[in-house]
C-alpha cells in the first residue's frame, strides 16, 4: 500500500513545506521501493545477513522498511554521510581538525 501522510513524512510546521515534501515522498516511493528491494536482495545474495540501514539527511540511520515508506528523508544523505565519514577518518588518525567538501558533479554543458 502506498500512502504518504504529511504528519508522518514531514512532521514540521509550515503547510507549504509539509505539502511539497509529502508530494515528493509519494512521487519517489515506487521507484525507491523497487531500488531498495533489489539492493537488499543483492546484498543477501552476496552473503550479507544484517539488517539494511541507510543514512538519512540528518546523518542518522533509518531501517530499510522505514526508508521505503519515507524515501524523502534520505534526500541529503550523501553530504550527511560524507560529514560522518570525515569525522570517523579524523578519529582514526587521532585528529579532530579535518576538512572535507562535497564538490558534486559539474553542470551540464549547453548544447
Amino acid at each position: 500500500m502506498r500512502r504518504s501522510l504529511s504528519s508522518e513524512a514531514a512532521p514540521a510546521l509550515g503547510e507549504y513545506e509539509r505539502a511539497t515534501t509529502t508530494v515528493a515522498n509519494a512521487y519517489v516511493q515506487p521507484v525507491f521501493r523497487r531500488y531498495l528491494a533489489r539492493l537488499a536482495e543483492g546484498l543477501r545474495a552476496l552473503g550479507a545477513s544484517s539488517e539494511l540501514l541507510l543514512v538519512q539527511s540528518d546523518g542518522g540511520t533509518i531501517h530499510q522498511a522505514a526508508a521505503m515508506r519515507y524515501p524523502v528523508r534520505l534526500v541529503q544523505s550523501g553530504p550527511a554521510g560524507g560529514a560522518q565519514a570525515t569525522a570517523l577518518a579524523g578519529a582514526a588518525v587521532g585528529t579532530r581538525d579535518v576538512l572535507a567538501f562535497d564538490m558534486g558533479a559539474p553542470p551540464p554543458r549547453p548544447a
